[in-house]
C-alpha cells in the first residue's frame, strides 16, 4: 500500500469517530522523519459544530482537548488495524490560519481571502504564485495573482497544485491587514 492509499485509509477509519465528536479531516500527511514515519492528522470543526457555536464566520475551532481526544483514538486505531508498518510519529492538529488545502473542495470557502500556490511544473515562468482567490469550481479554481500594478488573473487545475495554503495578515487597530511576515513575498512577473 503506497502512502497516498495508507492516507486515505487512515482517513476512512477516523472520519467516523470524528463525525461524532463534532469534527472533520482535513487532511492528513505522511512524511519520513528520520528511521520513523511522520503522520500528520489536521483536523477542523464539522460545519454544523461551528453553527451549534455560532462561529460560522470566525477563526475559532479546534481545541487542544479536541486534538489530545483524536490523538488517544488515533493511535489505538492504527495500532488495531496495523496501518502502519512500523515505527511513527503521530501529531494531531487544527489546519491553523494559514491552513494547507488538501483537496480542491476546501478552497470554496476562502474565496476572497489571500492564498499562495506551489505549481508541480513552472507555468508563466514561475512555481509560485500569490494572491487572492477569485473562484472555485469542481477540480479548477482561480486567483489574481500579484494584486496591484502586475496583477494578473491565473486559471488552475488542482491537478497542477503540488502545495496550496492560506496566507493570513493579522490587522492592526485600524483594521488595516499589515505587513507581509516571514513568507516573504511571492515571485513577480517580469
Amino acid at each position: 500500500m503506497d502512502i497516498q492509499e495508507r492516507a486515505q485509509l487512515i482517513e476512512k477509519l477516523l472520519t467516523p469517530f470524528l463525525a461524532a465528536e463534532g469534527l472533520i479531516p482535513w487532511g492528513i500527511e505522511l512524511t519520513s522523519a528520520g528511521h520513523r514515519e511522520l503522520l500528520r492528522i489536521f483536523i477542523d470543526l464539522s460545519p454544523e459544530a461551528r453553527a451549534a457555536q455560532g462561529q460560522m464566520d470566525r477563526e475559532a475551532g479546534v481545541t487542544v482537548d479536541h486534538c489530545t481526544t483524536v490523538s488517544r483514538h488515533a493511535g489505538y486505531l492504527l495500532d488495531v488495524e496495523d496501518v502502519m508498518p512500523g515505527p511513527y510519529v503521530l501529531e494531531v492538529s487544527s489546519p491553523g490560519i494559514e491552513r494547507r488545502f488538501f483537496t480542491p473542495g476546501q478552497l470554496a470557502g476562502h474565496i476572497g481571502r489571500e492564498i499562495e500556490v506551489t505549481l508541480l511544473t513552472p507555468r508563466l515562468g514561475r512555481r509560485r504564485f500569490r494572491g487572492l482567490l477569485t473562484g472555485a469550481a469542481g477540480e479548477a479554481f482561480t486567483m489574481t495573482a500579484d494584486p496591484g500594478p502586475k496583477q494578473t488573473a491565473v486559471d488552475f487545475a488542482w491537478n497542477d497544485v503540488k502545495k496550496a495554503r492560506l496566507v493570513h495578515r493579522f490587522p492592526d487597530a485600524a483594521g488595516d491587514p499589515g505587513q507581509e511576515h516571514f513568507h516573504g513575498p511571492s515571485e513577480v512577473t517580469p
